[in-house]
């Protein structure tokens, strides 16, 4: 049974190579040239570039694994072995030499924002009640129905009793939170026919997003600085700028980027929102600093409703309030604002419409981000 990479994993593998290309053109660039040019005719160069090659090679094996690689489940004399293919290299390795009595499904956390049901680790767990992972980073209906067929090859496993076990994930930010939190900047108007939930601009000072806002700013002074370092300096010792394409592309990328979180987080502290919920539809009008949005949905179009994490700032959660339709398309609003109040309103939304927090309905859609 092979399975090729998740998608997810390419992407991380296509990332770690991109980094490995810019970091070498980089130290080329900045340090080779430089050198090769101040001790004409020495190898020095070139030993430091290969030293700075072998450095990099783990990492671009890696990133080839991660691309190109697949990984195989065997059965061999009733004991599994996983073998890791890359073109024509292979590699196996074999599981412990125990009877394996079941195999259990735990879903990883970091998927929850990504995927209507999140990825997960197969591990396959022995009689002495040790446990060994299998396979991760796969979703849990493709873990759940490989379980199933490697029960019938297994020769150790009594068909008649259930030995594949899935513990679903369920987080903080689904559950209700019926009180309204004491640093809650909503307000709600409820009445017979309606409940209208009005979201003001987020605080500063509570608000995940100003730290968002922080780290930005951080990250621009930072590449300022170091342009400054790189076009200034020469100068000063009266030596001419070193021209390097990539140099300056590297840096007008780290530009880029910071700019676009410097976008988000003002994007997040200045938006306001009106939600309308009646028993048969919900209306949201979204007013940010760059866009008006109006979203409409009729009741029997949403599937669930939940507050996810979409990021990391510092050690916190970036969290969102998230809206599944059974098309599969997730609409996420008001990202960065505290996350209590997103439970908060969540909470009334499902209340007034009946609805979720989760569903294990299957459907496969888009994320839109609003």
């Amino acid at each position: 049974m092979t399975l090729p990479k998740p998608l997810v994993t390419r992407v991380a593998g296509f990332v770690i190579l991109i980094f490995a290309g810019i970091f070498l053109s980089f130290f080329c660039g900045l340090i080779l040239k430089p050198l090769k040019g101040s001790t004409p005719g020495s190898t020095t160069p070139y030993f430091v570039l290969i030293g700075v090659i072998l450095f990099l090679l783990p990492e671009i094996i890696i990133a080839l694994c991660l691309i190109f690689g697949k990984t195989a489940i065997e059965i061999v004399n009733g004991q599994l072995s996983r073998l890791y293919t890359l073109g024509p290299f292979r590699y196996r390795k074999h599981l412990p030499q125990k009877r394996i009595v079941k195999f259990t499904i735990n879903p990883i956390e970091s998927s929850q924002a990504q995927d209507t049901e999140p990825m997960g680790t197969l591990i396959a767990v022995f009689e002495d009640s040790s446990s060994k992972p299998l396979l991760s980073g796969y979703k849990i209906a493709t873990l759940e129905k490989l379980a199933s067929e490697l029960r019938q090859f297994l020769p150790q496993f009594d068909m008649e009793t259930p030995n594949v076990e899935v513990n679903h994930y369920t987080q903080a930010g689904w559950q209700d939170l019926p009180e309204r939190p004491p640093n809650c900047a909503a307000t709600i108007v409820e009445d017979s026919y309606q409940t209208v939930i009005n979201v003001p601009r987020a605080p500063i000072s509570r608000s995940p997003a100003a730290q968002i806002l922080r780290f930005a700013i951080i990250w621009l002074l930072i590449t300022t600085l170091l342009i400054f370092c790189f076009t200034l300096l020469p100068e000063s010792n009266n030596k001419k700028p070193h021209s390097n394409e990539m140099l300056d592309v590297f840096f007008l990328i780290f530009l880029v980027i910071g700019f676009a979180i410097l976008g988000q987080a003002v994007k997040a502290l200045l938006t306001t929102a009106s939600i309308t919920v009646r028993p048969s539809s919900l209306e949201i009008s979204i007013q940010s600093p760059f866009h008006t949005k109006r979203i409409s949905l009729l009741n029997s179009e949403i599937k669930a409703i939940r507050v996810v994490p979409t990021g990391n700032c510092n050690n916190t959660n970036i969290m969102e309030l998230q809206i599944h339709t059974h098309t599969g398309k997730k609409l996420g609003i008001l990202s960065g604002r505290d996350a209590d109040e997103l439970r908060w309103i969540a909470t009334c939304i499902r209340a007034k419409l009946n609805k979720p927090a989760f569903s294990y309905e299957a459907s496969e859609g888009e994320e839109k981000h609003i």
